[in-house]
């Protein structure tokens, strides 16, 4: 997606690469979409991931990755003074049971890639998290919070939906965020690759050990 261009044909050309992307998906897989906004002042451009991963022929799994540190006021938020001294977070905020038409059709697509596109003052963490996310599941935000702040990380805690997916882990650890921020966005794809993992079975120790072997390579 051409950040700040401006461009209304890339980002039709984008909005139909990812509906379709979208649309093929198959049950279990997962996309990771990056996404942000665009803003003309200081603070630049700001940047997050999506994933995407089809849990029934109906719904989704769609999840927000932010390391920070804009908007990561949105996300659940602990302190654990026998494991570190810094806060931690869910950096990976999850929606469960995401509509299948949600994320199919053009008009969310075309909200999030608008704020990417289009350099604005409006486009800021608020409406983001305040504006669009609830869209996705008809859930208020602070719901789904909720749901994302569970000890246990897993998503059995949602009512009346599908039983698909309720005994993945809806989200990884708890983390803390990279302390000098994450210009490259490795952290970022570190956390997507971390939730794709979980959401595969792979236990708390088995991510740690990932995460390890990465950081000696």
């Amino acid at each position: 997606l051409p950040v700040g261009s401006k461009s209304e044909q890339q980002l039709l050309e984008y909005i139909s690469a990812v509906t379709s992307r979208v649309k093929a998906l198959q049950v279990g897989k997962s996309l990771i979409i990056p996404a942000g906004w665009c803003n003309p002042s200081d603070a630049g451009d700001f940047a997050l991931l999506f994933v995407v991963e089809r849990t029934s022929l109906e719904h989704f799994m769609f999840a927000v990755v932010n390391t920070g540190p804009e908007g990561l006021g949105y996300h659940p938020i602990r302190a654990n003074v026998s494991e570190t001294a810094n806060m931690t977070y869910r950096l990976a905020l999850v929606f469960e049971e995401v509509a299948e038409t949600k994320l199919t059709d053009s008009s969310f697509w075309f909200m999030t890639g608008r704020m990417q596109v289009w350099p604005s003052e409006a486009h800021t963490a608020k409406r983001f998290y305040e504006v669009l996310l609830p869209h996705l599941n008809n859930r208020t935000l602070s719901a789904s919070i909720a749901i994302n702040s569970a000890d246990d990380g897993h998503s059995a805690s949602v009512p009346d939906g599908p039983a698909s997916g309720h005994d993945r882990p809806a989200s990884v650890p708890w983390a803390v965020p990279p302390q000098s921020g994450d210009p490259t966005c490795v952290h970022l794809l570190h956390e997507a690759l971390r939730l794709i993992m979980a959401r595969r079975g792979f236990s708390e120790r088995e991510l740690e050990m990932w995460s390890l072997l990465l950081k000696w390579q």
